[in-house]
C-alpha cells in the first residue's frame, strides 16, 4: 500500500511539472527573473523587521522571567 502511495505522489508531481512547463506564460529565464524579484520583495518587506522582532521577543521573554508565577 505504501508503494502505491509513493508512486501516485511521484506521478502527480511529474504531471504537475509537465503541466507547469506547458502552461507557463513566459520562458524559463523570464520566470526565474520574476520569481527572484518577488522573493527579494518578500525578503525586503518581511525580513527587514527581523532585528526589531527579535529584540521585542527578547524583552518579552525577560519580562516573563522576572514576573512572579501565578499560583
Amino acid at each position: 500500500m505504501k508503494a502505491n502511495t509513493f508512486l501516485a505522489l511521484m506521478g502527480g508531481l511529474a504531471a504537475g511539472v509537465v503541466l507547469g512547463m506547458l502552461l507557463a506564460p513566459d520562458n524559463g529565464e523570464e520566470n526565474r527573473k520574476r520569481f527572484r524579484s518577488k522573493m527579494e520583495e518578500f525578503r525586503d518587506k518581511y525580513c527587514s523587521d527581523s532585528p526589531k522582532a527579535e529584540a521585542a521577543a527578547a524583552e518579552a521573554a525577560a519580562g516573563e522571567a522576572e514576573a512572579p508565577a501565578n499560583e
